[in-house]
């Protein structure tokens, strides 16, 4: 559900586009935020095609290869407003795989533990720089009327990466 919702609401936003092109819109502008796996695309295009959500014609310019080109039709705006309201009822729940493992400390050692936890808060570290910025040069490339939720989303996941690294810091000085 949720590529085929990304696909789709590109192609909304963005008009008829390749497949590569879509593949860099996501990689530019989305990747930060949802992880989609740049190999899948072409799968879920071919999936959105056959299921009548989209349509695709092929472009031939003498100098370059053929091209793809999808467009969403009627039937794909109707099933992408099903899938934004899905989206926008259904109830948040956060899920931390890490919790499993606390959950069954007994199974390992409380060294491997605080090892672990200190490899995940180098690499959430990574990822907060990271998204520090990429905040400001994807809001700067993107018109004026989306740049408050482009900040927006951005803040949501920094939010969330702040308070995971004070957990962190918290549980590994209580298991030292």
């Amino acid at each position: 559900m949720k590529i085929p919702f990304y696909i789709l609401g590109l192609l909304m936003r963005y008009g008829p586009q390749h497949g590569y092109s879509i593949k860099q819109i996501i990689s530019e502008g989305i990747a930060d935020f949802k992880k989609i796996k740049q190999t899948t695309i072409y799968n879920h295009l071919e999936k959105l095609r056959n299921s009548g959500y989209i349509d695709s014609n092929v472009e031939n310019d003498s100098n370059e290869p053929e091209k793809i080109v999808y467009s969403i039709n009627d039937s794909g705006i109707t099933y992408f407003n099903s899938l934004l309201n899905k989206i926008l009822h259904n109830n948040y729940k956060a899920e931390f795989d890490f919790d499993g493992a606390l959950y069954f400390h007994s199974f390992t050692d409380n060294n491997t533990i605080i090892k672990n936890l200190e490899i995940q808060g180098e690499y959430i570290q990574n990822h907060l720089k990271g998204l520090l910025i990429n905040k400001e040069t994807t809001a700067s490339k993107i018109p004026p009327e989306y740049r408050v939720y482009c900040k927006s989303i951005f803040d949501h996941h920094i939010y969330h990466i702040e308070a995971e690294l004070k957990w962190l810091k918290k549980t590994i000085e209580e298991l030292s």
